[in-house]
C-alpha cells in the first residue's frame, strides 16, 4: 500500500500546496482515529483473552478444591486467594504498561513520529507516568527530541537565514536580455 505523501499527491496532479497541506492533514487526522480505535480494539481483546485465562485456571482450580477435605480445603483457599490477589496485581500492571504504551505512540503520532519504535528507544520510560488517565513526563521528552533530532519527525521546515557577515547589497544580478546589455554591462561597469 502507498503511502499518503505530498509526493503522492503531487504525482496524481494536485499541485496547490494548500489543497495538499488540507489533504495530509484530514488523513493524518483520520489515521490518527482509527490508530485510536485499533488501540481500544487491542485492549479489549488483552482484557478479554486475560479474563479468560483466569476463568480457566478457577475453574481448574474448583475441580480441585472438590476433591479436598475441609481442612486441607481451608489451606487451598487461602492459597488460591493468595494467588488470585497477585495475578490480579500483575493483571492491572500489564493492563495499565499497554495503556501506557498505546497512549506514548498516540502521543508520537500526534508529533508526527517517522519512526516510532526508534523515538520509544529514545525516551526515559521510567520518567513516564500514567496518572488518572493521562501521561506525565512525555511532552517535555517528544519537544526535546524534537529540537536535538529533528529528522526523526515530519516537521514543517523553516527557512533559516544565515549572516556571512559584511554587507551583501545586491541579492541576485539580472540576467541581461541581449548581448546590447551583457556588453553594456560587462564595459560600463
Amino acid at each position: 500500500m502507498e503511502k499518503m505523501t505530498r509526493e503522492f499527491l503531487e504525482e496524481k496532479g494536485i499541485t496547490d500546496k494548500e489543497v495538499i497541506n488540507a489533504i495530509l492533514d484530514k488523513h493524518h487526522e483520520i489515521v490518527k482515529d482509527l490508530k485510536s480505535d485499533s488501540e481500544k480494539i487491542t485492549t479489549l481483546q488483552t482484557e478479554n483473552d486475560n479474563l479468560k485465562k483466569q476463568i480457566e485456571e478457577r475453574d481448574k482450580d474448583l475441580k480441585e478444591l472438590k476433591k479436598i477435605d475441609a481442612t486441607e480445603m481451608q489451606n487451598k483457599i487461602s492459597e488460591l486467594e493468595n494467588k488470585n490477589k497477585t495475578q490480579k496485581e500483575e493483571y492491572d500492571k500489564q493492563l495499565l504498561e499497554t495503556k501506557k504504551g498505546l497512549l506514548i505512540e498516540n502521543s508520537l503520532i500526534s508529533s508526527k513520529a517517522k519512526n516510532l519504535k526508534a523515538i520509544k528507544g529514545l525516551l526515559d520510560m521510567d520518567k513516564i507516568t500514567l496518572e488518572d488517565g493521562n501521561i506525565k513526563g512525555l511532552d517535555e521528552q517528544i519537544k526535546s527530541l524534537q529540537e536535538s533530532d529533528s529528522y526523526l519527525f515530519n516537521l514543517e521546515k523553516q527557512t533559516k537565514t544565515v549572516d556571512l557577515g559584511g554587507e551583501h547589497q545586491e541579492s541576485a544580478k539580472k540576467e541581461p536580455s541581449s548581448l546590447i546589455e551583457a556588453l553594456h554591462e560587462k564595459y560600463d561597469n
